[in-house]
């Protein structure tokens, strides 16, 4: 049986290792539930739980355990004074079970996001919404994976680099319209875990981009904390409220203080 060390991303992503290793044995303990299963908290009236219940679309046997494709989503309304706030994706028995915290304002027009993951083991994926209203709804996925997703091949070299930022979008837009925004960079993704007598250790350091901000004009729109779970050459999908004329701008930055930034003018 493996035995799992979790990454500590420490002040970089705002983890500590006690709340690292508390996921990890939260985790171990939980019971196993039907794929997209919804976490009903007491007191809350069933159409509550519904409207917000967070959508989670992953495969349940992925064959690239370095690149898991996933998608997750609330179909709620993103008003100025009840909207979802944020989507926080958890795999608590993986070696690096934070796999990302996504913040959204009205002006995503739509809480969710695309993007592929790392997971070294599989597992029940955990996914919390966060609303403005009524607090904080959950789901979850059961998700299966062929081994090694979060630890570097045996006598692997990593080349570290990161450039070549990317966004692109529908060509027009009407006032007001929601549209999906893809948004890549060229960029190295390792966490610096390798696998040692069933153990996963900390190697290297890890290396991987830590934070995407998305911009209407100076405002901002969405924010996505990353961590070392996030695949190679990163690509994400989400949404805008648009409005001809505003240009669209997101910045990429990784964990080494590396910055890169592409933008879009809608006409």
């Amino acid at each position: 049986m493996r035995k799992i060390v979790s990454y500590d991303p420490g002040s970089h992503a705002g983890f500590s290792r006690r709340e690292t290793l508390g996921l990890v044995l939260m985790g171990a303990l939980a019971a196993t539930r039907p794929p997209g299963a919804l976490a009903q908290s007491p007191g809350r009236p069933a159409a509550v739980e519904t409207a917000h219940r967070p959508q989670i679309d992953v495969p349940i046997l992925a064959d690239d355990p370095v690149a898991v494709p996933l998608t997750v989503s609330v179909d709620h309304p993103m008003e100025a004074d009840h909207y979802i706030k944020a989507l926080e994706v958890v795999l608590r028995t993986d070696p690096v079970p934070r796999k990302g915290v996504f913040h959204f304002t009205p002006r995503s027009g739509r809480a969710s996001v695309a993007y592929q993951m790392r997971s070294g083991q599989g597992g029940e994926l955990t996914v919390v919404a966060e609303c403005t209203r009524h607090g904080r709804f959950e789901a979850r996925h059961l998700v299966r994976v062929a081994p090694g997703g979060c630890a570097l091949p045996p006598g692997s070299v990593t080349r570290e680099q990161g450039g070549s930022p990317s966004v692109r979008t529908q060509a027009r837009v009407r006032p007001g319209e929601v549209v999906a925004v893809w948004a890549s960079l060229k960029h190295t993704s390792h966490t610096g875990l390798a696998e040692k007598n069933g153990t996963f250790v900390q190697e290297r350091p890890a290396f991987f981009v830590e934070r995407m901000t998305a911009f209407l004009g100076e405002e901002r729109v969405s924010e996505f904390a990353l961590t070392p779970a996030m695949s190679p050459d990163p690509k994400l999908r989400f949404f805008v409220k648009a409005r001809p004329g505003t240009m669209l701008r997101v910045v990429f930055v990784d964990n080494r203080g590396g910055q890169w930034a592409a933008h879009q003018q809608f006409p």
